[in-house]
């Protein structure tokens, strides 16, 4: 299922958090994203596979909108790809408008499925967060698909899309070290 969840009211600094996992009471975090002024907005997307739980937690937050989508095919979700032992890397690539070159590690689709990817944590310093998909062994930020996230040091941020199988993706940030809280979450589809 996904599902979409807009919520308002929101204080400048507010994080708010979706949780996804096989326990009644989850605690995966599968989403994190913070308010970057008074009065926000803030989007949440889960990916919620069969026989999961969900739950999301924003500290002050209205429901504007609610939807839960029903997908016509499975979703199979790794284990956090960042944690101990780390599978993936999110890294500081330097000045992406004066280096466009530059790029993160990256990682090739070989699930033979297409693939959903979370991306989320905090930075510690002001600067752009980029996740990157195309057909090319290095992505970056000039080609393919790709995702741009300002970010307020010290606030949560996180970005998700879809990886098509034999696409490579990679995601870093210019600016700024990634420090706590980081996920890195991987959902085949079908």
């Amino acid at each position: 299922m996904l599902v979409s969840a807009t919520l308002s009211g929101l204080s400048n600094g507010t994080p708010a958090y979706g949780y996804s996992d096989s326990t009644a009471t989850p605690t995966a975090v599968v989403w994190e994203d913070t308010a970057n002024q008074n009065s926000a907005f803030n989007m949440v997307w889960l990916l919620v596979p069969n026989n999961h739980y969900y739950e999301i937690v924003c500290s002050g937050a209205a429901v504007a909108h609610w939807y839960e989508y029903v997908m016509p095919f499975g979703a199979t979700k790794s284990t956090d790809l960042f944690l101990s032992p780390a599978q993936r890397a999110w890294v500081t690539v330097g000045n992406l408008d004066t280096t466009p070159n530059l790029v993160a590690p990256c990682w090739t689709n070989l699930y033979g499925k297409d693939i959903w990817v979370f991306w989320g944590g905090t930075m510690t310093a002001t600067g752009t967060m980029i996740a990157s998909a195309a057909p090319s062994p290095t992505p970056h930020s000039s080609q393919g698909a790709n995702q741009a996230m300002s970010n307020n040091g010290g606030n949560f941020s996180g970005l998700s899309g879809i990886v098509q199988i034999g696409e490579s993706y990679c995601v870093g940030q210019d600016d700024g070290t990634p420090t706590v809280a980081i996920h890195w979450w991987e959902y085949q589809l079908g």
